[in-house]
């Protein structure tokens, strides 16, 4: 069978099987006994057939990365992502790897930057993974990624995945289909990402508690939940195996939850419900703040959401700011009274 070729990586998730090409990362048809699965599959060898990997080059340091256990073994999302950003570096695969310098890579940044400020920011992710992933190899011998200043957000244009405020909450969640509305809450609570907040299962959830291992990272967290959430768990029927289902009491797919979301959003955006920016991974950002707030340590916050310290001082040195702007806020009414 085709799937037992070293050249496709398969990845079962929710009881289904994806497929995946290892060189290119490009995604394969679901039937691997499938004329068109052997098509796609010809297609991706062609491309790796058609490169020029001369050990030195920028495509031999991206084929190697794509073999990497690294790469593979990243969350599927995460992988898609590095997969299309180094689709679109494919015009530098026969470019000498001593040719990338700092003046070299802020020039892709700048072209890059016409397809959006986070776009090109992306590309310096990746471009800066791949020589550093290079370094302790000896493929490349330095990153001159680390020199290249990021895109800034362009003014007024909104913040991406911001903290939500408690009335754009309340808006939400009372406007959202129950399914949407529970998975909104527990993000809220718990900071966890919208792919593991979608997948819970009842057996997650027990002594009110929430117990899951992170995908994106393989973290085991185990999050006590508010009082009152943890209640409201408890009273929910349990139709289905996974705790957030739709409107048919069937689970979600993730695709099949952010376009719901999204909508949802898009809606009460256009009512003026709520300012422009909401998303979910937004919710991660509340929680980390909430907890800072709350005087949570870096380690706490690490430990609940599952995050690297430099996150958890974010979210704390952003707390701190939202206290000393109430503080100030409170001087000045104190000195006017």
């Amino acid at each position: 069978m085709i799937v037992r070729m070293k050249s496709v990586k398969k990845v079962t998730a929710k009881g289904r099987a994806y497929y995946y090409h290892r060189g290119t990362g490009a995604r394969l048809p679901d039937d691997p006994r499938s004329a068109a699965f052997h098509e796609a599959w010809k297609r991706e060898e062609a491309k790796l057939a058609g490169r020029t990997v001369r050990a030195g080059t920028f495509g031999g340091l991206m084929v190697a990365y794509r073999g990497s256990p690294e790469f593979l073994n990243l969350a599927d999302s995460t992988r898609r992502d590095y997969a299309r950003i180094m689709a679109y570096l494919e015009p530098l695969a026969t470019t000498a790897l001593a040719e990338f310098d700092t003046p070299a890579v802020m020039r892709i940044r700048d072209k890059a930057a016409k397809r959006g400020y986070r776009e090109a920011n992306y590309v310096l992710a990746v471009m800066s993974r791949l020589f550093s992933w290079g370094l302790p190899r000896g493929i490349t011998s330095s990153n001159p990624v680390k020199g290249a200043e990021k895109v800034r957000r362009p003014a007024g244009k909104a913040k991406a995945n911001r903290a939500w405020s408690s009335a754009e909450l309340a808006f939400v969640t009372a406007a959202a289909a129950p399914g949407i509305a529970l998975a909104v809450e527990i993000a809220a609570a718990t900071g966890q990402r919208e792919g593991d907040v979608v997948r819970l299962t009842w057996t997650a959830f027990r002594d009110g508690k929430l117990h899951l291992r992170q995908r994106k990272t393989g973290q085991q967290v185990g999050i006590t939940l508010p009082a009152g959430l943890a209640s409201k768990l408890d009273r929910l029927p349990r139709t289905a195996p996974n705790i957030i289902v739709g409107e048919r009491g069937r689970p979600y797919t993730r695709d099949g939850f952010g376009t719901v979301f999204f909508r949802l959003i898009a809606e009460l955006v256009a009512d003026e419900c709520v300012a422009p920016g909401l998303t979910f991974h937004g919710l991660r950002h509340t929680a980390g703040v909430t907890l800072a707030l709350c005087s949570a340590t870096t380690s706490e916050i690490q430990a609940v959401l599952g995050c690297t310290a430099q996150m958890a001082e974010h979210y704390s040195s952003q707390a701190n700011r939202e206290e000393l702007a109430q503080s100030a806020v409170a001087k000045r009414e104190r000195t006017r009274n």
